[in-house]
């Protein structure tokens, strides 16, 4: 039978079956719901009150990547359109102008 266990300051170290749990474990009645954001307060399993922060500081840090690989993709095209006209010997695309060229492309859509 599984056992679950915590350490001296109630953060869940885990659930332990046939191997021993670590040196001054304390057994728990069951796991935690989300053990990262869950503490044992010696009676009960107790909610981090900074779990709301935390998880907008990771939405807000998946948005910024989000956005990185948005502007790659944008700067991809941009080199790929100015190889392309360099090839035709015709002048190449600033940045600014190939923006203007793609928001005019997107509301002919």
């Amino acid at each position: 039978m599984t056992k679950f266990f915590v350490d001296v300051n109630g953060v869940y170290l885990g659930g332990f079956d046939s191997a021993a749990p670590p040196t001054d474990a304390i057994e728990v009645s069951a796991p935690p719901n989300h053990a990262e954001f869950e503490t044992w307060d010696g009676t009960q399993w107790i909610e981090d009150p900074n779990k709301g922060d935390v998880l907008a500081n990771r939405e807000y840090a998946g948005a910024f990547e989000r956005n990185r690989i948005g502007r790659l993709t944008v700067q991809i095209a941009l080199n790929a359109e100015n190889r392309l006209l360099a090839l035709e010997g015709k002048p190449t695309v600033s940045p600014g102008k190939h923006r203007i060229d793609r928001l005019a492309l997107l509301k002919t859509l």
